[in-house]
């Protein structure tokens, strides 16, 4: 049962309004004198879904030009999405509406990442943007400065607290759970389907189309589709986006712990259907990514609650399908996704 403060806040958003009563919004806390100086200031520019649209676009093409693997390049979009959520509620905490562009604070987290790239031509800017920017910029750099040439397994969590998770140790390598974990992937192999070897493609990111099975592409385009507030947009995005981050740590950690190996790797009986995995087994980093995020886009959009459930169940079958998880791996990773979810969602009322 979500909290009395939380359902407030998603009452406010569904219908765009905010007060200043409301629960932890910005991902930072900033102080008054940081409002302060940007009451002082003016815009004529106004934050927009649009602009948002430019950016992903934008860094997409430039993330996509340069290879960037999938756990750096969900790290740079939680980093951009949390900015650009803090910008669009400081800002209204400072004026009582949507004042400034999101050019400024979105360069400054792009250049934090990409340093030698250029930025898009024609850039909008004032003071005001620029003092927004500024503000919010120097904590996110700060951050990126401390973890930017670390491991992921060393990277910061965002929304949970790595203490209060509880991931249960799999079997020992000589339990006889692990020969009918086996038998199951060979099972759920021998009679796939054509719409199961399907959801395997979609959620490997396997191909040329890195966006297939991209819960954060996935989200974008419900959201741009419906149009939502901007202040619930830019909160789901910037959720959402950290659940995938968070969710990589842990299991990258997990799987460091606990060196599994794979169905494909243990017998030749199983078919390899995706790209050769280099981590462990244990536990399945696609569940718990699916787990955490259908949690929460569940919270905020209840009515859909039915699909986002039926995209996780998929997205974690298909790994079995795919001969690279057991059954085991797949439930360890649901159980860490749903903490998750619910730890990401308890943090907007601390």
């Amino acid at each position: 049962m979500k909290n009395i403060a939380l359902l407030l806040l998603l009452t406010l958003l569904s219908l765009g309004e905010l007060s200043a009563t409301d629960p932890q919004r910005t991902f930072y806390s900033y102080k008054k004198s940081d409002l302060n100086a940007l009451t002082n200031l003016q815009s004529k520019e106004t934050l927009s879904a649009q602009e948002l649209k430019k950016w992903d676009l934008f860094a997409q093409n430039v993330i996509d030009k340069l290879g960037l693997g999938y756990d750096h390049r969900t790290l740079f979009f939680t980093y951009l999405y949390a900015a650009q959520r803090d910008a669009v509620f400081l800002s209204y905490e400072a004026n009582e509406c949507f004042v400034g562009s999101f050019d400024p604070i979105s360069a400054k987290i792009f250049l934090l990442f990409f340093p030698n790239e250029p930025l898009p031509k024609n850039l909008k800017k004032d003071a005001y943007s620029e003092k927004l920017a500024l503000i919010i910029g120097q904590k996110y750099a700060a951050r990126y400065e401390s973890e930017r040439n670390l491991p992921a397994t060393q990277w910061q969590l965002w929304g949970i607290v790595s203490q209060e998770l509880k991931i249960d140790p799999p079997p020992p390598p000589s339990s006889p759970i692990w020969k009918k974990e086996l038998q199951s992937v060979i099972d759920a192999q021998d009679k796939i389907s054509a719409k199961e070897k399907e959801a395997i493609h979609f959620w490997s990111h396997k191909g040329e189309d890195s966006s297939l099975g991209d819960w954060r592409i996935i989200t974008n385009d419900y959201l741009f589709e419906l149009l939502e507030p901007l202040p619930k947009m830019t909160l789901v995005r910037s959720l959402v986006t950290m659940a995938i981050i968070d969710s990589i740590i842990v299991t990258k950690q997990a799987k460091k712990a606990y060196e599994n190996k794979r169905p494909y790797q243990e017998s030749d009986q199983v078919r390899l259907l995706t790209n050769p995995q280099d981590t462990s087994s244990y536990p399945s980093t696609h569940a718990t990514i699916a787990t955490a995020v259908a949690d929460i886009l569940s919270t905020f959009f209840p009515e859909d609650t039915k699909r986002w459930e039926e995209f996780a169940v998929t997205g974690s079958l298909s790994r079995i399908w795919a001969g690279v998880h057991y059954p085991i791996d797949k439930r360890a990773g649901e159980k860490i996704g749903c903490q998750i979810g619910e730890q990401l969602l308890e943090s907007l009322n601390n």
